[in-house]
């Protein structure tokens, strides 16, 4: 029997709500009569209720709950679900709290995951029906998460399934952003630069976004617009410093409307947070800067996105914290390149002068060219594979803020210990070989990510910087 009433469980956080949007869409597909609501936590409910084919969204406040231990919301929401009397519950975030959660409303059926890696076990103690795959690294987590239907779907509906957002935004919120984006004078699309990140490891210091937006706007051509989020503000702090006395484009933004700025915009360049996944379900051209999370599994869903990323001994390990971070130390003009790469597979390719693949160094905010971040030629893998130096990179840093994330984090001699600290100056170190080193140590065993053919290296590669002296950089 068709269900008539279905459930679907994803409390957060905002790439993972929007991973989850194409699934909702392959059970709209399926069952065009049933009543589907979904079961969220409050910041995103303005985004599911612009979803289209989405009878009702209810939001549990667990944090609130935890900290004000109001048993009787609770109650009252689980009173109000069971009300619903669902058919199906699918659980896609596949925690304790969410598991209970489905479970509390009373679904006839409830389906969920088996924890591999990335969910709880306990949690599968509450499904009636579990499927696995969910610590596959190799498949985006927009189909693992259409793996899950494959319990109570054909595989045809799975494969049939899209990808994109099918997003209604309010025209108030459109013209929010066409106001701001004139009172900006942008008078093109913009490229957007996102410099946050909901985990510290997955940040790409803000003074390195700063470098970059110059050097989009100085040698592409195109304006720049900086978006962020609640508790951001320091990001963008940073970010103005950087450019100072250069002003810098950005307007505080909601969920929608940040949907509604990407439809506006050109290009999204962010790390593996919730606005980069907006841009790439809503059809934006992206380009991804990632470190410790898997490319085929969080990254951007279309071919023509740009990964850039590095490929080291500790890839893969999801962590939320480290004391190291060399896994984000990636040159500003690496990500150049990938925009330019991006913006030429869009129709009409980019327009300005395309310099990013020339030998020129990005400069500083005081317009100086540096050499502050010297690499080699840089082979890039798409779909999943990583960034691997073709020749030692070489790493002439003058400092790195690690937990601070006022610059780059690298790894010496010893690529066990000697990490810089904030405010603490670089040695004069061979870091191009310790680096190598830790890119060419062998991986952890476990699932890796399946990796393309390597592109050839470039027949025109960057040169080399100066060797930094014995005293250090000067």
């Amino acid at each position: 029997m068709e269900p008539r009433k279905i459930l679907i469980v994803r409390l957060g956080a905002l790439g993972d709500v929007i991973h989850a949007v194409p699934a909702q869409q392959a059970l709209r597909r399926r069952f065009p009569e049933a009543e589907i609501h979904w079961l969220t936590e409050p910041p995103y409910r303005p985004l599911l209720e612009a979803v289209e084919g989405l009878d009702k969204v209810w939001t549990a406040d667990t944090k609130s709950w935890r900290k004000r231990l109001s048993l009787g919301e609770m109650s009252g929401l689980l009173r109000r679900l069971r009300g619903q009397r669902f058919d199906l519950a699918v659980d896609f975030q596949g925690l304790l709290k969410s598991a209970v959660l489905a479970r509390l409303a009373r679904p006839r059926q409830l389906i969920g995951f088996r924890a591999e890696r990335f969910k709880e076990a306990a949690a599968s103690w509450f499904y009636a029906r579990t499927a696995d795959g969910e610590a596959d690294l190799t498949r985006n987590i927009i189909d693992t998460n259409l793996h899950l239907l494959s319990l109570v779907l054909d595989e045809a509906d799975v494969e049939a399934a899209s990808p994109y957002l099918p997003l209604k935004l309010p025209q108030e919120d459109v013209r929010y952003v066409d106001r701001q984006l004139e009172k900006a004078g942008v008078d093109q699309p913009p490229v957007l630069l996102n410099p946050g990140a909901g985990w510290e490891t997955k940040l790409w210091p803000a003074p390195q976004f700063a470098r970059l937006g110059r050097a989009v706007e100085e040698q592409l051509g195109l304006p720049v617009v900086y978006t962020w989020g609640p508790g951001e503000e320091p990001l963008m702090e940073q970010i103005s410093r950087q450019l100072s006395p250069r002003p810098v484009r950005t307007f505080p933004t909601t969920i929608l409307q940040l949907a509604a700025l990407c439809r506006r915009s050109r290009l999204f360049v962010g790390g593996d947070t919730g606005p980069l996944h907006l841009a790439a379900g809503l059809s934006v051209p992206v380009v991804a800067v990632m470190g410790p999370t898997t490319a085929t599994r969080n990254g951007p869903f279309d071919p023509a996105d740009e990964v850039v990323q590095w490929s080291l001994h500790c890839s893969d390990c999801y962590k939320r914290t480290c004391d190291r971070y060399f896994c984000m130390n990636i040159p500003p003009w690496e990500v150049l390149r990938a925009v330019t790469r991006r913006l030429k597979k869009t129709a009409g390719g980019a327009p300005g002068d395309l310099r990013s693949n020339s030998q020129s160094p990005i400069p500083d905010s005081q317009g100086r060219s540096s050499w502050k971040l010297g690499v080699g030629d840089w082979k890039l893998h798409r779909r999943g594979a990583s960034l691997r130096p073709s020749s030692p990179p070489s790493l002439n840093l003058r400092r790195a803020g690690a937990r601070a994330m006022d610059g780059f984090a690298r790894c010496t001699t010893n690529p066990e210990s000697n990490y810089l600290r904030p405010g603490q100056d670089a040695p004069g170190l061979a870091g191009g070989a310790s680096l190598r080193r830790c890119a060419q140590r062998p991986r952890k065993a476990g699932p890796s990510p399946q990796q393309d053919t390597p592109k050839q290296p470039s027949a025109n590669p960057v040169p080399q910087p100066p060797a930094p002296s014995p005293k250090g950089p000067q």
